[in-house]
């Protein structure tokens, strides 16, 4: 599994490691100088850019993307009201795409943790695995870490 500091201000090399005493190390020892929580997202191949799921097509264009956010948005606050009265449309913008998401809904967002073991699960699951990681043998897990005051 490789660990690396992605989207941060000051990119950090990313480490191999092989255990979850290893992962944890690795983090701990980027953490002396952080006095507040990291971000983590896990992903099941190293060469997974960093895209919401409604970006991941990449034949889509940025219209496409917004015009399909923007069909799904009203499709589910048609759907959702009955259901989810709290996500009305007098909901925000962002507390309406926090609960697509929570759905499975295609939306702009990119889900992360503050939880390493959550990460690490994300990365090494094989249900999350697609054929062409199964039969990767050099397709390694890995798992982003973001310092979100830093990114601030």
């Amino acid at each position: 599994m490789t660990t690396g500091a992605g989207a941060a201000a000051e990119p950090t090399p990313s480490q191999h490691v092989t255990s979850i005493a290893d992962l944890v190390a690795a983090i701990m020892d980027m953490r002396p100088t952080v006095d507040h929580a990291l971000w983590f997202r896990g992903q099941p191949s190293e060469t997974y850019a960093l895209l919401p799921k409604i970006a991941r097509d990449p034949a889509r264009t940025v219209q496409d993307i917004w015009d399909r956010e923007s069909r799904l948005l009203a499709r589910f606050r048609e759907r959702s009201l009955p259901y989810l009265p709290a996500v009305s449309a007098s909901a925000g913008l962002l507390e309406q795409l926090f609960s697509m998401q929570h759905y499975g809904i295609d939306t702009r967002l990119l889900d992360w943790s503050e939880n390493l073991l959550i990460a690490a699960y994300f990365a090494t699951s094989s249900d999350r695995l697609g054929d062409d990681q199964a039969n990767d043998p050099d397709s390694r897990p890995t798992i982003w870490t973001l310092d979100p005051v830093k990114w601030n």
